[in-house]
């Protein structure tokens, strides 16, 4: 009886040990999330408080539901990534149908973001690998990689508590360069897009772009032209991690990538975790001339 009524109060305080490990575990996972990841102070964070430096800051912990992916949708989002985040977003399958002009595209495109500060944020990105698929038998395939454009996107404010009515704004300056396959370059191509945000509700979100896009600068036979470009997304937030979302485009998206038409699609988001999510979209053009469709499927990862 002695021993049965030793082993009940050593099993006792084995399960009060194990939950008081337990709650201190949430406790401390609770602390961190709210005060900041320890483990943030990461060779980027560090390499962002070498150039900003800020004895206060503290380490933000990687998340990918906010700012979020930029390339889930048409339009960028106006807010930035805080100081010393980085972001890798990819689309390996990027497939745009074929035209009356233009044949059958594939691409793998990418995004690199970084956040200079917290307003501030450095981006490199492009079509990747790009890959035709004539219709005629008789043209040839071609392959290479597409130019690589230079980002700068500034975030002015976020949305005002105070006014409703008012979103958030952002800008962000771009120039696709030359650094890529002969036979895809275009001359350099600089643009500037005011991008902005709005929470309709708790779970409705608009987002719009408009800026103006060169191409043909410093391109040999060709004058500089400048066109209007606007994009637009309303995402319905379905659950804490799944998102859907339709958007459109006209003359070309907030970033040098799709072709210059008139496209409406949608598409949907989902959070695989903290820090990696994923989406898909299918598009069509509205015009008879135009791609009948661009659909693309990207993930995206948070550091």
């Amino acid at each position: 009886m002695d021993k049965v009524c030793f082993y009940c109060l050593m099993s006792l305080g084995i399960l009060l040990a194990g939950n008081s490990t337990l709650l201190a575990q949430e406790e401390t996972g609770k602390k961190e999330k709210e005060e900041g990841d320890p483990a943030g102070d990461t060779f980027l964070y560090r390499f962002a408080q070498f150039l900003v430096p800020d004895k206060d800051d503290k380490p933000t912990r990687p998340d990918i539901s906010f700012p979020g992916p930029d390339t889930a949708t048409f339009p960028n989002s106006p807010y930035t990534l805080p100081k010393g985040r980085f972001y890798l977003e990819t689309s390996p399958l990027v497939l745009t149908g074929s035209s009356s002009n233009l044949p059958t595209v594939y691409n793998w495109k990418y995004l690199l973001r970084y956040g200079v500060t917290d307003e501030v944020e450095f981006r490199l990105l492009g079509n990747g690998l790009t890959a035709t698929f004539p219709d005629e038998p008789c043209e040839r395939r071609t392959s290479g990689f597409a130019p690589l454009v230079f980002n700068i996107k500034v975030k002015f404010w976020d949305e005002p508590e105070e006014n409703s009515w008012m979103p958030a704004m952002g800008a962000e300056i771009f120039l696709q360069t030359n650094f890529g396959s002969p036979f895809l370059q275009d001359g350099l191509q600089p643009g500037i897009t005011l991008l902005f945000a709005k929470e309709l509700t708790d779970t409705w979100t608009l987002e719009w772009s408009i800026g103006a896009q060169g191409k043909g600068l410093g391109k040999q036979k060709k004058e500089f032209t400048l066109e209007l470009a606007i994009q637009w997304a309303l995402e319905k937030e379905v659950t804490d991690r799944l998102s859907i979302f339709t958007h459109g485009y006209y003359n070309g998206t907030s970033l040098p990538g799709f072709s210059d038409d008139v496209v409406v699609g949608g598409g949907v988001k989902f959070d695989l975790t903290e820090r990696l999510a994923v989406f898909g979209t299918y598009n069509a053009g509205v015009a008879t001339k135009l791609p009948p469709y661009n659909t693309y499927i990207g993930l995206a990862q948070a550091f």
